[in-house]
């Protein structure tokens, strides 16, 4: 004697089963699907309240859902601007007729909220769902943790090379401004400020790059009042007495009553060299 046939079991699959904070959810798709599979004879919708602005905007749906042994199911369904993303806004009338129709499925499949459901009760929209599902679908906890820990490692990596292509662009233009090493105050300064301006970088940024102290950069020299005078002296006394170096020409000085070192001359006319020299410099690559 032949068995009678048997009808499988009603299966819901797992590509529609959604995991969110923990959590199995799911899809609306998969609960159509497991609602055909139980004998789902009817599922109506219908729209009782249009959106319009004396209601919010809001528009309600009933959704009836019949199966095959006469159970009715009905539930409600309710969509406004405020519980849906703004892609969807415009389709007021359809989110509220798809989340009625989701609710009577459930509970005729006796299964709990559905994922769109459960991302609203935890605050999340349903586009960042979306973008989720499309970003992480499919994946286990662990494996979406790994995917983030390795887009911020490559993000660090990325800010390095892009730090250190900075490094050489500043280098390169440092070059090409000073051809002489930084020895100076003078001369460091005036470079870093160059570079400041024309790669818009930050002070720090040059200073570090150029291993220079910013707080010899931001150091303002201190200049006599006199000493404009002090170096025209100077001069006349070179011009009057041609053959005499800087030790004769420091006694004069302070014969005269200028209050003096003997290395003063020297440091004097070393500044007004590197001060005349650094302006042509500066206006020869200005020109440039």
């Amino acid at each position: 004697m032949i068995a009678p046939a048997q009808h499988d079991k009603p299966h819901l699959d797992e590509h529609f089963i959604k995991t969110i904070q923990g959590c199995d959810f799911v899809l609306y798709a998969g609960l159509l699907d497991l609602a055909h599979q139980m004998g789902l004879k009817r599922l109506e919708v219908d729209v009782i309240q249009l959106p319009g602005p004396d209601n919010g905007m809001e528009a309600i749906a009933k959704a009836v859902a019949e199966s095959e042994d006469g159970h009715l199911f009905i539930d409600y369904g309710d969509a406004n601007p405020d519980n849906v993303n703004r892609m969807i806004a415009q389709h007021i009338i359809r989110m509220a007729s798809t989340r009625a129709k989701a609710r009577v499925l459930r509970d005729l499949t006796n299964i709990g909220m559905t994922a769109k459901e459960a991302v609203r009760k935890i605050g999340v929209t349903e586009q960042t769902y979306y973008r989720w599902r499309k970003e992480y679908g499919g994946m286990q906890i662990s494996q979406a943790k790994c995917l983030k820990a390795l887009e911020k490692e490559n993000i660090r990596l990325k800010r390095l090379v892009a730090e250190k292509e900075q490094d050489i662009q500043i280098l390169r233009e440092t070059i090409a401004f000073e051809s002489k090493k930084l020895l100076s105050p003078a001369r460091r300064r005036r470079t870093v400020d160059y570079i400041c301006q024309e790669l818009s970088v930050s002070e720090r940024r040059a200073c570090t790059v150029l291993e220079i102290l910013r707080s010899s950069h931001r150091y303002i020299p201190k200049v006599a009042e006199d000493e404009d005078a002090l170096v025209e002296r100077m001069y006349e006394l070179a011009m009057l007495y041609g053959r005499y170096g800087y030790p004769p020409i420091t006694e004069l000085l302070q014969r005269e009553g200028w209050k003096v070192s003997d290395s003063c001359p020297a440091a004097l006319e070393k500044r007004r060299i590197e001060s005349t020299a650094a302006s042509a410099e500066t206006e020869t690559f200005v020109a440039q």
